[in-house]
């Protein structure tokens, strides 16, 4: 799993928290840094937030849209309901609200892994 926020401290704790709960997580500080990430070694699925230095989330999933991720599971989290409507890549990305309910973040990766795979 590929984590990408655009606050360091969030990422870290977000990592352990993923890791305690048996993920294997990895994570980027900005957009471009989890494109490369992304392209040396596909992960499972994507966290991203919308709003991140260098590269913004909506932009991260156009540039994958565009390659052999195009299908790379993705769950965008944003504290903007209208940032879906940004996000025109359909059947394989899903929206969470901030603050971040733990508990449905692990529901929504559970219920997305099973569906791609």
């Amino acid at each position: 799993m590929c984590w990408s926020y655009d606050d360091p401290m969030i990422v870290d704790m977000l990592i352990d928290f993923l890791d305690f709960e048996g993920y294997t997580a990895r994570g980027a500080s900005n957009g471009r840094e989890a494109l490369d990430m992304i392209m040396a070694r596909r992960p499972a699925l994507l966290l991203l937030d919308m709003h991140m230095p260098e590269m913004s989330g909506a932009e991260l999933i156009q540039a994958l849209s565009r390659s052999a991720f195009a299908d790379l599971p993705i769950i965008v989290i944003t504290a903007s309901p209208v940032d879906a409507q940004y996000i025109t890549v359909p059947r394989n990305v899903a929206c969470m609200s901030k603050p971040l309910d733990l508990d449905a973040l692990l529901a929504g990766i559970a219920t997305t892994l099973r569906a791609c795979g």
